[in-house]
């Protein structure tokens, strides 16, 4: 029985030797992925990655054709912007719920130190000697006891004042860097650099006849009806012989390996159920096991993240590190996950009633403040329990396995009560943190340890879930309270 799970789930050691030797197929997400990598990753991928696997890269026909054919005419560009909208986002936050914009907050809060903090020190201090400089009245206060103050006062002033020009300064360098990342960006989109070294790595495969793609077709129907991958998912979505794109591209793999009788690996980086297990990591059982009866060999599906970061190990000169953190980093530059996720008052009670509390209840969705700076647009509901007791509940749905973003889903609920305590408002707190799949639930719990995140879940002044989507409903994984 062990054995015949090992002849379809292949473990690292065995996906490590077909990358050694077998046949390493790319389709069109994760050729279109290599556009949102800086131009000095891409060179090297291209040097490195593509070099060590001569004459064992191959697309299919089908992939060439929705690279060239369409995708890369319609998405190309659209790719490509991408990258240089996250860079200018670093300089200036585009509205309340954009993550952005920390550069110009620093100049901001450095230019509220000159502009505020010491201005209102020095009308203070004018009220102060002036209350007191009456010697004939009191309160009466010697001239003498401010000196030394002033003095202090007027080095910090000089030396604010300096550091607010160093900040623009700093804005100006950084501006620069990011004109020019933009630069790379352009210059690689006119001459496209990516497409290049598809043209000069990869072999294409052999081409559908127009018969042939609707006699497959006419069995994608049944597929499709059925749901057995790949491909499925893009039925309601497409019309006429272009949703059956991913079976066409499947069946000139599974064409090729039984003609090649190598092992397999396919880079994607379409993680629709269609191609993987609920944890966007495990490939559905249907493809390999379809694979292995057609070409009597195996096939293993990785994302452009892991193929990178496994296939370094075989290397013998080393990615470099700026290049495996902008592997690390694509899932969340490319700011393009759209996640599905009922998030109405009746969504939420139901949550409460089901896992967390049955007296509390949701009474309308609150309208964020826009002087509250918060992140990954979190929900905010108000809500109130048997007593009488008033609450406030926010949920921050996270698409990823960050750091930063964990931070922020935790950071949100935070900033929210300080704005209301400010304004006088007491209410007791629930932090839901969503993340989008159950897959990167414990890279996320990690993040749990880590010091900023660790010291707001262990403060249970806010009562913090931290939860998961499965099948569009949102599941506990782990709290800062006991669940009642």
């Amino acid at each position: 029985m062990i054995d015949l799970y090992k002849k379809y789930y292949l473990d690292s050691d065995k996906v490590q030797q077909i990358l050694k030797s077998g046949i390493i197929v790319f389709d069109t997400s994760a050729l279109l992925d290599l556009y949102y990598y800086s131009f000095d990753t891409q060179n090297e991928i291209f040097r490195n990655v593509f070099k060590y696997l001569s004459n064992r890269l191959w697309i299919p026909s089908q992939v060439y054709f929705e690279y060239v054919g369409r995708e890369y005419l319609k998405n190309r560009k659209k790719v490509s912007e991408k990258p240089i909208s996250s860079y200018k986002s670093l300089i200036t936050r585009k509205d309340k719920n954009d993550d952005g914009g920390q550069v110009d907050a620093i100049v901001e809060k450095a230019s509220l130190l000159l502009s505020k903090n010491i201005l209102e020190i020095k009308n203070q201090l004018k009220t102060l000697k002036e209350q007191t400089i009456n010697e004939e009245k009191h309160p009466y206060l010697s001239a003498d006891i401010y000196a030394n103050f002033e003095k202090e006062l007027a080095q910090y002033e000089e030396t604010t004042t300096q550091f607010v020009e160093q900040s623009k300064e700093f804005k100006k360098l950084i501006s620069a860097e990011i004109e020019k990342r933009i630069n790379e960006i352009q210059t690689n989109y006119s001459t496209d650099n990516v497409f290049n070294a598809i043209q000069d790595n990869f072999l294409i495969g052999k081409e559908y006849n127009y018969k042939q793609m609707l006699e497959i077709a006419h069995e994608g129907e049944f597929r499709y009806d059925q749901q057995i991958p790949p491909g499925y998912e893009d039925e309601s979505n497409k019309i006429g012989l272009q949703k059956y794109g991913d079976l066409f591209a499947w069946y000139q793999v599974l064409d090729f390996a039984a003609s090649r009788q190598k092992d397999f690996i396919l880079v994607t980086n379409d993680s629709k159920n269609d191609w993987f297990d609920e944890d966007k990591i495990t490939p559905r059982f249907e493809l390999l096991k379809e694979f292995n009866e057609k070409a009597n060999k195996s096939i293993w599906l990785l994302s452009m993240k892991n193929f990178i970061w496994t296939i370094n190990n075989l290397l013998d000169e080393k990615l470099n590190a700026t290049t495996l953190e902008d592997v690390n980093s694509l899932e969340a530059n490319k700011s393009n996950y759209n996640i599905q996720l009922d998030l109405s008052i009746e969504r939420i009670q139901e949550l409460f009633n089901s896992y967390l509390r049955n007296d509390l209840y949701i009474i309308d969705k609150v309208v964020l403040n826009e002087e509250i700076r918060v992140f990954n647009n979190p929900q905010l509901y108000e809500a109130e329990d048997e007593s009488g007791q008033k609450y406030r509940i926010v949920v921050t749905v996270i698409n990823g396995a960050n750091y930063v973003r964990m931070l922020h889903g935790m950071t949100n609920a935070f900033e929210i009560r300080n704005f209301y305590v400010v304004n006088k408002e007491y209410y007791k707190f629930y932090n839901l943190v969503i993340i989008s799949n159950k897959g990167i639930v414990p890279a996320c719990l990690e993040h749990l340890h880590k010091n900023k995140v660790k010291k707001m879940f262990n403060d249970h002044s806010i009562m913090t879930a931290i939860g998961y989507i499965e099948d569009s409903k949102i599941l506990l994984s782990k709290t800062n309270f006991s669940e009642q």
